[in-house]
């Protein structure tokens, strides 16, 4: 019986660590980086530190990518030069909030700073100065903007970023700052439950009351909880009321959950579909939530990383080509229905000529 399967439903305020792609970089290849100079461009490889923010990483190098996102990058970053000409700050503006953050040069060098303790010592990415600017801005947006939408997207995330804003990135928050839009979301899982779900379709169903209640595709929406005798589920209502939905159990697995984990795949399929045929107009990221293995273009047996985001910088000819933030000069190609067949995986996407993001 479905009712079965709330059993282990868990009711925390967040998603649970495990399934926030956070995965470190490997201390053998990072420092085998040059830092370049900062120029306002995303165009020089780069390796993640020991910060669990290769969300981050991988959206804003994803967003480089495409034209629009390219452009919106440059266009965020502002290099102060005093009268000598030499370097003194770099301004990030964010669109999303209409915000800027202002990042000194002494920052930047001391945050490029490593006296040789990878374990104690906080240390950004490496390679490309501009992507350690964007970080030291974000982290900085993430702490102070007081931005609603914003803070929607950074505190109801995870728990991971109590202590450390960048521990744990909400891919939406950094499609956010930089174009005032929502990356959509397709989550599969492996059937187990989740307190937050994101439709991959639109469900028309009835309430406890009978009445029409819609979920929106590409909406999150967070069950708060249940009635002691689990007959009522509450989820959280995204319009941003206190009126909670209210659906019978039954309704929410059989019409709304379930067929959720169902649609995963074929929405999935769609949006890589899609991404091949405009690869400069997109922006997408998939995270892996477990270590898996998958088998790659040359059918070669290659571990894939979980929970960890990487960027999809390509999808040609049924291939995906994903990019390890901890080295973008390696590329990954997996093809699509082997990519498909994982358990669990998120796919963040972003697409510029969709008017209407999450709405």
């Amino acid at each position: 019986m479905l009712i079965n399967a709330l059993n282990n439903f868990d009711f925390n305020n967040f998603i649970k660590s495990d399934e926030v792609p956070q995965d470190n970089g490997n201390v053998s290849s990072i420092f085998d980086y040059e830092n370049s100079n900062a120029n306002g461009e995303i165009d020089v490889d780069f390796s993640q530190g020991n910060i669990g923010d290769c969300a981050l990483l991988s959206t804003v190098y994803s967003l480089s990518l495409s034209e629009e996102g390219f452009n919106a990058i440059k266009d965020a970053i502002t290099i102060n030069v005093n009268s000598s000409g030499e370097v003194e700050s770099y301004d990030i503006h964010f669109k999303g909030t209409d915000e800027t953050y202002n990042i000194t040069q002494k920052e930047l060098e001391k945050a490029k700073e490593y006296h040789g303790n990878y374990e104690t010592e906080r240390v950004y990415s490496r390679g490309d100065d501009d992507m350690t600017v964007i970080e030291l801005a974000i982290e900085k947006c993430f702490e102070k903007s007081k931005d609603k939408e914003l803070r929607d997207l950074v505190d109801n995330y995870t728990n991971l970023n109590k202590d450390d804003k960048l521990n744990g990135v909400n891919p939406a928050a950094v499609t956010y700052l930089f174009t005032g839009e929502k990356s959509e979301t397709v989550i599969k899982n492996d059937g187990t439950l989740k307190k937050t779900f994101i439709p991959c379709t639109t469900y028309n169903v009835k309430d406890a009351k009978g009445e029409d209640v819609t979920f929106k595709e590409g909406n999150e929406y967070t069950a708060r909880g249940m009635t002691q005798d689990k007959s009522l589920i509450y989820i959280k209502n995204p319009d941003g009321s206190n009126n909670d939905i209210i659906l019978p159990t039954e309704v929410f697995l059989s019409d709304v959950y379930i067929p959720n984990i169902d649609e995963a795949d074929k929405k999935s399929l769609e949006l890589l579909n899609n991404f091949e045929n405009d690869n400069d107009n997109s922006m997408m990221v998939f995270a892996t939530m477990g270590m898996e293995k998958v088998k790659d273009a040359d059918g070669n047996t290659i571990q894939l990383f979980g929970p960890h985001a990487y960027c999809v910088s390509k999808v040609a000819d049924g291939i995906v080509t994903l990019v390890n933030p901890h080295d973008t000069s390696k590329d990954i190609n997996i093809p699509i229905d082997n990519l498909l067949s994982l358990e669990m995986f998120n796919l963040y996407n972003l697409d510029f000529d969709k008017e209407e993001i999450n709405q």
